[in-house]
């Protein structure tokens, strides 16, 4: 098959991503030297381009940064993360980061619908966690957590009246008002850090917060006092698969591990281990308080 060069302009750009959702492709990978490879399924494929330039590339990257409502000069940056919109098309995510003195552009589709817990392989119980009125469930592991924070967003709307705030970092899929009201909010876009939108969400009237992660001790601890306060919280932990998520939120407390063993186990309703592969795991109280009993914290006369 012949080659055929982009355009390193706004329509050439709009062309790839055409031609990426065509073949269901969920990310586009753009660098110099080389072609343009887009992601399907979890297999990241050479498109029918030329290689592209170090010029190619930067102006790539200007033509999506007017798409995305950026004037500030590339030059000033070293990386720079953005989303927008394409009518007809959908809302893209935008990732580029400056690579052996040209740009590295990743740009991801993200998905107008999230996965359901059936999906992923969760039952009943987990939908039931999603109706308690207040608490804590934690989800551990690395990247496929997003996927069940989504589908546990995705179960709220479906089954809640009331309101659920999420700051996520990044944001994958968007979520459209059902039965729920949805605000989420993006880190670098709509808020600067976890922390700052965990603080800012109690001034929204919510029901329910959840966040992609607990990164540091004060995130932690306001996702206890929002539970602790009546509040349902979902909370994604980073953690290795075969981790406890519970374990790995309490160590976000470091030094106030009694402390604060007491309190998760006060609110905790469930967690949920979600590995790179194969099904979620769903661990729901009572058997919670298995992982919590006796206290391993305690000290050892």
């Amino acid at each position: 098959m012949r080659s055929v060069k982009i355009q390193p302009n706004r329509s050439g750009i709009v062309s790839l991503i055409e031609d990426c959702l065509r073949s269901g492709g969920t990310d586009i990978h753009i660098k110099s030297p080389g072609r343009p490879q887009v992601r399907v399924g979890d297999r990241l494929l050479p498109t029918p381009h030329e290689r592209i330039t170090a010029v190619d590339a930067q102006n790539l990257l200007m033509a999506l940064s007017e798409l995305g409502g950026s004037e500030r000069p590339l030059a000033q940056l070293r990386e720079t993360r953005f989303a927008f919109g394409l009518d007809g098309l959908g809302r893209f995510r935008v990732q580029a980061v400056r690579q052996r003195g040209s740009w590295g552009i990743v740009l991801h589709v993200m998905a107008t619908e999230a996965p359901s817990l059936g999906a992923l392989g969760l039952d009943g119980r987990a939908a039931a966690l999603v109706e308690m009125p207040s608490g804590l469930v934690v989800v551990g592991g690395s990247r496929q957590r997003h996927g069940v924070l989504a589908a546990l967003a995705r179960q709220y709307n479906h089954a809640v009246p009331g309101h659920l705030v999420t700051i996520e970092d990044p944001l994958d899929y968007l979520h459209k008002d059902l039965r729920a009201s949805i605000t989420q909010r993006e880190v670098g876009e709509d808020v600067d850090s976890i922390l700052q939108g965990l603080a800012a969400a109690s001034q929204l009237d919510p029901d329910a917060v959840l966040v992609t992660d607990a990164p540091d001790p004060a995130s932690a601890e306001l996702l206890l006092r929002h539970a602790e306060t009546g509040l349902m919280v979902f909370a994604g932990v980073a953690c290795a698969d075969t981790a406890d998520p519970v374990a790995a939120f309490m160590r976000r407390l470091a030094g106030r591990e009694a402390e604060a063993h007491q309190r998760v186990q006060g609110v905790l309703r469930g967690t949920i281990l979600a590995p790179r592969v194969g099904p979620a795991v769903l661990a729901a109280a009572p058997a919670v308080a298995d992982l919590l009993e006796p206290d391993p914290y305690a000290t050892v006369a």
